[in-house]
């Protein structure tokens, strides 16, 4: 028995309703880290870029999109996000932005307050998955030591010196050398 495909209907371009909004998504987004850097202290940041694949056709001209389509960005990568293409930014880091976002309100759905641990663990292995852990530790140290003025000690943590064991730093004698 032969099987058919049903005829194909194309949809209305940009199906006509409101944004979904949502208080306690948003406030649970605000607990997630960056999805670019791993880093606390977050912004709500909305997809705007259409992808119909996963059910999103953009926003209209003075229309917000809904929550749904909202990750967790980091002030800094909230604003450069908003300076470029923003499908070229989130290209340039390697991560699908629909995908994630459809996985983190799925996961808050359906497990509610319960949510936070698995979307920080989703969250980390796609950071893990595009590569991006060492890249946002980086950038972490980096802005650490310009927004606490000048030191990283200004940041909470030990000087470096102070974290490594006297066997591991440079320069020190071997355990088999020592008399």
């Amino acid at each position: 028995m032969a099987s058919r495909i049903a005829n194909f209907i194309r949809p209305a371009p940009t199906p006509k309703r409101k944004p979904t909004k949502s208080k306690d998504y948003l406030a649970f987004i605000h607990e997630l880290p960056c999805c670019v850097t791993g880093r606390y202290g977050v912004e709500a940041a909305h997809l705007s870029f259409a992808s119909p694949r996963y059910g999103h056709y953009g926003r209209g001209k003075g229309s917000k999109a809904s929550d749904r389509w909202a990750l967790p960005l980091h002030q800094a990568e909230h604003r450069r996000q908003h300076r470029m293409n923003e499908e070229r930014f989130w290209s340039s880091i390697g991560i699908d932005p629909h995908l994630l976002a459809l996985v983190v309100h799925g996961i808050w759905s359906d497990l509610g307050d319960d949510a936070v641990a698995f979307a920080t663990a989703i969250i980390n292995q796609t950071l893990a998955d595009a590569g991006a852990l060492d890249r946002g530790t980086r950038h972490d140290r980096y802005h650490r030591r310009n927004e606490a003025g000048s030191h990283p000690s200004n940041s909470g943590l030990a000087p470096i010196d102070q974290r490594i064991p006297n066997e591991h730093r440079r320069g020190a004698p071997r355990r088999d050398q020592c008399p």
